[in-house]
């Protein structure tokens, strides 16, 4: 394995780079609704261009792609927010959503 794919694989595992599983998770537990606005992704919209996985905490702040630190968010509101730490109660994480799911 070259030194560029280890170092992905290891910032993958650490919760540093959002997978491909996670972004998948999160868009269907979300249903591809932004949990801040509410605002749903047009199903002929390109996913990369509308919604994506936010983390809650940020990353300059320590915050990691993982379960219970991740929602989906529009563009608008993900730069919106920047890197100000939104408060964990007041949004719903993939890991809240899972908790629910039947």
């Amino acid at each position: 394995m070259s030194p560029e794919r280890r170092a992905k694989a290891d910032a993958q595992r650490r919760g540093r780079v959002c997978t491909p599983l996670l972004r998948q998770r999160v868009r269907a537990a979300f249903d591809l609704r932004c949990e801040y606005c509410g605002t749903k992704q047009p199903p002929d919209a390109a996913p990369q261009q509308w919604h994506g996985v936010d983390r809650i905490v940020p990353g300059v702040l320590g915050g990691l792609y993982v379960p219970g630190n991740v929602t989906l968010a529009c563009k608008r509101c993900n730069s919106a927010k920047s890197f100000r730490h939104k408060a964990p109660a007041a949004v719903r994480t993939l890991a809240d959503m899972e908790r629910v799911a039947p």
